[in-house]
């Protein structure tokens, strides 16, 4: 991988997914152990929300009043992660280091990360009564089509709307290669849970910075961009 591949965009926009597969799987190395310790914090911080919800809530109906509410508080709790995850993956995109305490490095970016997290329950607010399939379907896509947003604001500094929408971008003019991308998870998903989640130790920081790689090669890297040593 060269520095210019990831701090220059791509003249057409697009990123090419072996090369971003290949380049993930060489910087595993040195991120396990963070996006372990993140997405642990992740896990646990759901299961406490979800056992609380079910103890004041136990009549609670899907998609209506507690339940939007549990999920705008879920969202909002677990938002520090979700900022860490988004620069783990920009800095290993850029092979520079990371840590636990990146957990509290970008913390400053939660307004804009939290405008955004909220999009799924806005849709859940108006979804009514849509079959479960479909509203599952749309959040997955509506994730998909923002998921990029993150790198945009971290990296650019970026408004949460402006960044949404040069996410937007990204995702049409690379959308059959995020299809693929998406389906190699899935499998990649699915081979971990056969293995008892073991095999997420390597499979989730895999998946993690193989996405930021799309956004570094597709866009170029600015503020993470690889710091440049003397000659």
């Amino acid at each position: 991988m060269t520095t210019e591949s990831i701090t220059a965009p791509s003249p057409d926009g697009r990123f090419d997914l072996p090369t971003v597969l290949r380049e993930a799987r060489g910087l595993i190395k040195g991120s396990k152990r963070t996006v372990f310790v993140l997405g642990l914090l992740g896990v646990l911080v759901h299961l406490g929300l979800a056992a609380i919800e079910s103890y004041t809530t136990p009549d609670g109906r899907a998609g209506t009043g507690p339940d939007l509410v549990w999920l705008t508080v879920s969202s909002l709790i677990v938002l520090p992660v979700t900022i860490a995850v988004t620069a783990v993956a920009l800095r290993r995109a850029a092979g520079r280091p990371v840590s636990d305490r990146i957990l509290l490095e970008y913390i400053g970016h939660y307004p804009g990360f939290a405008v955004i997290a909220l999009l799924p329950v806005l849709f859940l607010s108006i979804a009514g009564q849509l079959p479960t399939i479909l509203v599952v379907i749309v959040l997955i896509v509506l994730g998909s089509m923002f998921g990029f947003a993150g790198y945009y604001m971290l990296d650019r500094d970026l408004s949460p709307f402006a960044a949404m929408r040069a996410s937007l971008q990204l995702f049409f003019v690379n959308f059959r290669r995020l299809l693929l991308f998406w389906l190699v998870s899935a499998v990649l998903t699915i081979v971990s849970l056969l293995t008892l989640g073991i095999g997420f130790i390597w499979v989730a920081p895999f998946l993690t910075i193989a996405h930021g790689l799309m956004y570094a090669h597709a866009a170029g890297l600015q503020r993470f961009a690889p710091e440049e040593r003397p000659a």
